[in-house]
């Protein structure tokens, strides 16, 4: 049900905001004053708490991972969801959260699953959340289901933060390359360009672009950083068109080194995502659309979707996955000894697990070859400015 926002007064005379689920605004009105709320105003619609709501969710400072982390012991120790919402929201000092665990005890007292209330929230959540959620509230093992998907998104989380501090480097370099090429051009090349020309000799063809470079970067500095955001919003703009979007997402894939990081993070990811819902007791075919939403890759999206066909007609999933052509011999075959013993989504957690492992391996390649080649680079770049130079010099030194 959509949601809206009031500004209300409770019995005591105490002002605040809320937010009201209703089939409209009217019935949020009545649900208000059901609660003894005098309504003071009509604050908007409020139903995308991640994007709309913004003076409430500013920079989106909720943290669902930590959220559920904090959750899951409580409900592991017997205590209800109701009474873990009111210890967590005592608890934190975080608005943002408050706000939203507020709402969701409200959702409860009403009588609304946590599932529906997680997905009202969607951008607020992973996509696969309110599924796991839900598939706990009906096989009334939540506590169990939601240790499951802590460990889901922790592992979630530890790899995105390796991803994240293996790229640091690289960045830095590449900036410090950038950096010392600009400073040479814009401030070393301009004070030798004057000595050449007031030396009114002949400036050899390789100076003189070298100089006519250092120019177009300290007179017209404004014109590259209007061509690089142009190149930025044109390279954005594509990334909107499918068929641009499919095209590069078939190219990334055949890329020596880093086709294979975009697939086994993506297939790991994907293989991820199964296993815990395979083991929160989520109906197969829900279990293959939920997971193909997770890839980032168009390609293998579309790949992957395309198997829910085989498994209506009653295939095995390693069979089914089996036909795409980016899944490959050895996670069928552990999938097939998975499904023999009955524990498909341990044995798919387990084939993440390995695929992780060798999207680290081969990233730390990709990091340990780019590393030297920019090194290279900025020496190649740095060496050609000097030599260019010094030649000149001597070119002027040997007519005195």
């Amino acid at each position: 049900m959509p949601l809206y926002r009031f500004k209300i007064s409770d019995a005591s005379g105490k002002v605040s905001e809320t937010i009201v689920e209703a089939e409209n605004q009217k019935d949020a009105v009545k649900r208000l004053r059901a609660r003894r709320a005098v309504v003071l105003s009509f604050l908007g619609d409020a139903n995308d708490l991640g994007e709309r709501n913004k003076h409430v969710f500013k920079r989106h400072r909720f943290d669902p991972v930590d959220f559920t982390d904090r959750l899951v012991p409580l409900l592991e120790a017997g205590i209800t969801l109701e009474k873990s919402f009111q210890i967590l929201g005592d608890a934190t000092d975080n608005p943002d959260e408050k706000q939203l665990i507020h709402d969701l005890r409200r959702g409860l007292h009403e009588g609304r699953p946590l599932s529906k209330l997680i997905s009202d929230r969607g951008k607020l959540f992973p996509r696969i959340y309110g599924s796991i959620v839900e598939a706990g509230e009906e096989s009334g093992a939540l506590a169990e289901v939601m240790a499951e998907l802590r460990r889901f998104m922790m592992s979630s989380q530890e790899m995105k933060s390796f991803l994240i501090s293996s790229s640091i480097y690289p960045a830095v370099v590449l900036v410090v390359s950038i950096g010392v090429v600009l400073v040479m051009m814009g401030v070393i090349v301009p004070e030798f360009s004057k000595v050449f020309t007031s030396s009114g000799k002949a400036i050899p063809a390789a100076t003189q672009f070298l100089m006519d470079c250092s120019s177009i970067v300290t007179s017209y500095w404004w014109t590259l950083l209007l061509v690089i955001a142009g190149i930025l919003g044109l390279v954005k703009a594509l990334q909107g068109d499918g068929k641009v979007k499919t095209s590069w997402d078939q190219h990334i894939l055949k890329v020596p080194l880093i086709g294979k990081v975009v697939h086994y993070s993506n297939l790991s990811r994907m293989l991820r995502t199964m296993s815990v819902l395979m083991k929160s007791g989520v109906h197969l075919l829900d279990t293959v659309t939920i997971s193909s939403k997770v890839l980032s890759n168009t390609t293998m999206k579309s790949s992957i979707s395309s198997l829910t066909t085989d498994l209506r007609k009653g295939e095995k999933l390693s069979n089914a996955l089996s036909k795409s052509e980016y899944i490959t011999p050895m996670v069928t075959r552990m999938l097939a000894v998975g499904e023999e013993t009955g524990q498909p989504g341990e044995m798919l957690g387990r084939i993440a697990d390995r695929f992780e492992e060798d999207v680290k391996k081969r990233l730390k390649k990709v990091i340990a070859l780019f590393e030297p080649l920019m090194i290279l680079m900025l020496a190649i770049v740095v060496g050609g400015i000097l030599i260019i130079m010094f030649m000149s010099i001597l070119d002027m030194s040997s007519g005195l």
